[in-house]
C-alpha cells in the first residue's frame, strides 16, 4: 500500500511539473504577466486556482463521473465558448496594460487596469475559471494519465491498478464519440493497451484504497504544477530587472496576442465539437 502511494506521488508531481512547463498556455501567460509586473503572489495564487481545477478534473476521471461528461457532452462546446470570451477579454486588458518610467520618483509605473484590480481572490478565481472554463483538460488529463500510468504498470512500477481504472474511462468517452480521440499516437496506445495480456485481479480493490490512490496521485499533480509556477515566477522575478521597459512592453503585448490566440484555439475546438455532436 505504501510503496504505491509513493509511487502514485511521483509519477503524479513529475506529470504536473512537466506538463505544465509550456509556456503558451493560458496559466503560464498569467502567471509570467503578473510576475513581470511585479505581482508574483498574485501569478502564485492564479497557478494555485489552476492547480485546483487540475486536481478536481482529475479526481473527476478516477473515480469513472466520465459518465456524467458523456450524458451532458451536448454542453462543452458551449463551455468552450464562454471559457473563450473570458481568455479574449484577458487579451484585451493585457494589451491595455503598459509601464513607463516615472522621471519624477525614478521608478516603472504600471498603468492598466487589469493588475491594478486583480488581487489576490480575484487573480485566485481568474486561474480557477480559465482552467474550469476549459474542459478539454479533463480529455487531456485523462488520455495523459492512461499513458503516463500505463507505462509505469508495463515497467513492473505498481501504481494500484489505476491504468485500468483510467483505460476503461478513455474506452467509455471513445464509445461515446470517436471523435474525441483523434490523435493516431493516442489510439495506437489504445489498441497496444487492449491487445496486451491482462492479469485477472484476484481481489477488487476497496474503496478506500481507491480513494486513497486517487487523492495521492490527483494531488501530487497539482502540487508539481505548483512547484513549476514557482520556480518559474522565482527566475523572473530575479532576472526581470534586466528588461527595459521597451521590451517589457512588448513582452506583455506579446503574452496578449498568445492570450487571444489560446482564446480562438478554443472556438475552434468548439465548433469542431458541435460538428461531432450534432452532425454525427
Amino acid at each position: 500500500m505504501i510503496e504505491t502511494l509513493v509511487s502514485l506521488s511521483v509519477i503524479g508531481f513529475l506529470a504536473g511539473f512537466f506538463f505544465s512547463m509550456p509556456v503558451a498556455g493560458p496559466i503560464s501567460i498569467l502567471v509570467v504577466s503578473f510576475t513581470l509586473h511585479g505581482h508574483r503572489k498574485r501569478g502564485m495564487m492564479t497557478a494555485l486556482g489552476a492547480a485546483i481545477v487540475d486536481f478536481l478534473y482529475i479526481f473527476v476521471a478516477v473515480f469513472g463521473f466520465t459518465k456524467l461528461i458523456i450524458r451532458f457532452n451536448y454542453s462543452i462546446p458551449y463551455i468552450l465558448l464562454i471559457g473563450s470570451v473570458f481568455i479574449f477579454y484577458i487579451g484585451y486588458k493585457l494589451w491595455n496594460t503598459q509601464v513607463h518610467f516615472d522621471e519624477d520618483e525614478e521608478k516603472v509605473v504600471l498603468k492598466g487596469r487589469l493588475f491594478a484590480m486583480a488581487k489576490g481572490h480575484h487573480s485566485f478565481l481568474t486561474g480557477f475559471f480559465v482552467n474550469l472554463l476549459n474542459p478539454t483538460l479533463f480529455f487531456g488529463w485523462l488520455i495523459s494519465s492512461f499513458v503516463i500510468l500505463s507505462f509505469a504498470a508495463s515497467h513492473g512500477i505498481n501504481v494500484g491498478g489505476m491504468e485500468n481504472i483510467f483505460y476503461k474511462n478513455v474506452e467509455q468517452m471513445n464509445s461515446a464519440s470517436e471523435q474525441l480521440i483523434t490523435s493516431e499516437h493516442e489510439k495506437n496506445l489504445i489498441k497496444t493497451y487492449e491487445e496486451k495480456p491482462k492479469v485477472p485481479e484476484k481481489v477488487k480493490p476497496r474503496l478506500f484504497f481507491q480513494i486513497l490512490n486517487s487523492l495521492a496521485y490527483s494531488s501530487s499533480v497539482a502540487m508539481g504544477s505548483l512547484i513549476w509556477f514557482y520556480l518559474l515566477s522565482g527566475f523572473l522575478c530575479k532576472h526581470k530587472e534586466k528588461i527595459s521597459v521597451k521590451l517589457f512592453n512588448r513582452l506583455i503585448h506579446g503574452l496578449a496576442v498568445l492570450m487571444v490566440l489560446l482564446g480562438l484555439l478554443l472556438v475552434i475546438e468548439a465548433v469542431k465539437m458541435l460538428n461531432i455532436f450534432h452532425f454525427t
